[in-house]
């Protein structure tokens, strides 16, 4: 396991973020994430990542539940980082978005294009109103799919 963190000189706050790699196998990895993402922490992360594909990784897992805040630079690393893989046919998972992260994501028009899991709960009254196509855009897209896949089900038994 190493770590590796880095003070950001440049945040009046003087908030740390830090990055942890918990699994890396043949294949897939595991890192786990800390802090406020800026461009430092970024700059940070994708280093650790390049190092996962230095070593044939491919598929890897970020958890990001610890992860209060990013700004658009470091948003802007994370999508670098994503492109990377996809570049050499692998997989990078956000795995435990936080509400203030996914409105981040969501702000930065990345909610739809990097993958994550764990997404955050969203009220009742905006899942509610997916099925006339307004709320969150993943619940709806979803639930239009899932819709699809069951009323196309009856179409096919029909037919044959």
């Amino acid at each position: 396991m190493s770590i590796a963190v880095v003070e950001e000189s440049s945040n009046a706050t003087g908030q740390l973020f830090a990055v942890e790699v918990l699994d890396s196998e043949a294949r897939s990895g595991q890192l786990r994430a800390h802090g406020t993402l800026t461009g430092r922490g970024a700059e940070m992360l994708e280093a650790m990542l390049t190092t996962q594909q230095e070593r044939g990784v491919r598929y890897v897992r970020v958890d990001v539940s610890a992860v209060k805040a990013a700004d658009p630079v470091g948003l802007a690393g994370l999508l670098s980082a994503h492109r990377r893989f996809l570049a050499e046919r692998g997989t990078l998972v956000l795995t435990g978005v936080s509400s203030e992260l996914h409105r981040a994501l969501a702000d930065a028009g990345l909610d739809d294009v990097l993958l994550t899991v764990d997404p955050p709960r969203v009220p009742n009254a905006v899942a509610a109103d997916s099925s006339t196509g307004a709320g969150d855009r993943r619940l709806g897209r979803a639930a239009a799919v899932s819709g699809r896949a069951r009323s196309a089900r009856p179409a096919q038994q029909a037919h044959t």
